[in-house]
């Protein structure tokens, strides 16, 4: 079902960085329908520009862009394929990665605007992998794995994309996620610098390791990442991914301890914090 038109905004109103905030809102709150939505009327509104439209009385006092136009542009085809993939549409998600993939025919590039092509161009790659991985090509998985290990930023992003499709397919990948396992550790028990779009990514993680492990059946590696996805998601009021979380530990009680409910119940109650747990005798601090 598709969501509502976001608080029902004049778009047309709104400058390009203040859509683009709009945008960054969507793919926090997980509303694709909406992003794809924004991220058209984004693109519209470049295009406009593009072809040298004069803009109506009541976007006069809009204030200029803060960079470069070719920006806007690839944000808005980012973005909505990002959107497409998460609602299955692979084929026109590939679509968006191939337009924004090059850039260059943007007339009158300055130095800025030929890092911004040089941006769209590098982040296409990963993102075109792992539409592939989606859609079961596993034979680019070695591919992806050396872009990881090459691109230490982008170790999240990839994981969750490994995990994703491992869970689509029902494969194995427990030699992949070993091999950044400490890097992921450090990512997403860190709590310096957060942003929504980075709390998004780590609720992400937690709910795609949860599904992976009752893939597995093994649920006390499930009952962990869920205990994790329960207390992140509720603390930075993620309610889509709380909400998923207390259907897993509901399905997953018959596997519980009694020890493992105090915890579920110190989470609902926000007490937990600075604990260590464990996953099959390893420590494992969890920070907030």
């Amino acid at each position: 079902m598709k969501e509502n038109n976001v608080a029902n905004i004049e778009i047309k109103l709104l400058d390009l960085d203040a859509m683009v905030k709009l945008i960054k809102g969507a793919f926090s709150l997980e509303l694709w329908y909406n992003l794809v939505e924004l991220s058209d009327a984004l693109l519209f509104k470049v295009n406009q520009r593009l072809r040298g439209m004069t803009v109506t009385d009541s976007e006069e006092l809009i204030t200029p862009p803060q960079r470069p136009l070719v920006y806007y542009y690839g944000y808005s085809l980012l973005m909505k394929g990002s959107a497409l993939k998460n609602l299955g549409k692979y084929h026109e998600a590939k679509h968006c990665i191939e337009n924004y993939s090059d850039l260059s025919w943007f007339e009158d590039l300055n130095d800025e605007g030929l890092e911004v092509v040089d941006y769209f161009r590098y982040v296409s790659y990963p993102n075109r992998l792992e539409i592939e991985l989606t859609l079961g090509n596993f034979n680019v998985m070695s591919e992806f794995i050396t872009f990881l290990r090459e691109n230490p930023d982008e170790i999240l992003y990839g994981v969750i994309a490994i995990l994703k499709a491992a869970n689509k397919h029902h494969i194995n990948v427990d030699q992949e996620l070993s091999i950044f396992a400490e890097q992921i550790n450090e990512l997403t028990h860190r709590r310096i610098d957060v942003n929504e779009v980075f709390d998004t990514l780590v609720c992400a993680y937690y709910a795609e390791q949860t599904q992976y492990c009752l893939n597995k059946q093994s649920y006390q590696e499930a009952i962990h990442y869920c205990f994790l996805l329960a207390s992140l998601s509720l603390k930075y009021e993620k309610i889509k991914a709380f909400r998923k979380a207390v259907i897993w530990i509901e399905q997953l009680r018959s596997f519980t301890t009694s020890s493992q409910i105090d915890t579920y119940i110190s989470i609902l109650k926000g007490e937990w914090q600075n604990e260590e747990v464990s996953i099959n005798g390893d420590p494992v601090h969890v920070s907030h």
